[in-house]
């Protein structure tokens, strides 16, 4: 089984497919990776490769989309530990990273890169942790960030998508619960 280190673009006009020619060091770990486009830039963090969470990674990757060449991102700090199926959002000029599993543990660990210097931090966060998960979502707004939804493998949970966790961005990095109301 491989992951295809492969880029490809889609035309809403012409609702077609096309495989784009990149270069430079894409990465190889490219299954439950995080991806989000800043400025003009794809940004890809983490993932898994082949086998399966045995080949993680916690390196950032990032493709200048208009000559579609690819370049591994020297950062220092205290890098996040290898991880897949984890969330990566921009809020102000800090890239954060939440959650994700090893293969074997699920974490609720948030991350903040400082997008000008490079350097890693593990955020102290006050408040009552969600409990670690993969394949989640998240959305900044308003200088914070909100977590939902998500799971652990080795378990079923009936994950109630009205209660959302959140984080105070800016103020302070503190864990807050919010409910949701739901309309049927």
């Amino acid at each position: 089984m491989c992951v295809t280190q492969e880029l490809w673009r889609f035309n809403l006009a012409t609702r077609r497919w096309r495989k784009l020619k990149t270069r430079g060091a894409m990465p190889v770990e490219l299954a439950s990776h995080s991806a989000l486009l800043h400025g003009c830039h794809l940004v890809l963090f983490g993932g898994t490769g082949v086998p399966f969470g045995e080949a993680a990674s916690n390196r950032l990757h990032t493709c200048h989309l208009p000559s579609l060449e690819w370049t591994q991102v020297a950062c220092t700090g205290q890098l996040p530990i290898c991880i897949y199926g984890h969330t990566t959002t921009v809020c102000g000029s800090s890239l954060y990273v939440f959650g994700g599993t090893t293969g074997w543990e699920y974490n609720a660990d948030l991350h903040r890169l400082d997008l000008g210097t490079l350097v890693w931090e593990l955020v102290a966060v006050t408040g009552v942790r969600p409990d670690g998960r993969y394949r989640h979502e998240v959305a900044c707004y308003g200088g914070e960030m909100f977590v939902f939804g998500g799971g652990r493998s080795n378990e079923v949970r009936n994950w109630d998508l009205r209660d959302v966790c959140g984080f105070r961005l800016m103020i302070r990095h503190q864990f807050l619960k919010h409910s949701a109301h739901v309309s049927d």
